[in-house]
């Protein structure tokens, strides 16, 4: 699951410094977070 994996990222690595940062995450990538994007902050 999506979300499970951006806890455990942040778990490990801290915070999100911007929203790009996602884009490490497995499972989401270009595409989702331009879908994404006028709804996420840092």
């Amino acid at each position: 699951m999506l979300a499970q994996r951006i806890i455990q990222y942040r778990e490990q690595h801290g915070g999100f410094q911007s929203v790009e940062q996602l884009r490490h995450v497995s499972g989401f990538g270009e595409r989702r977070l331009q879908d994404l994007r006028s709804a996420l902050r840092p």
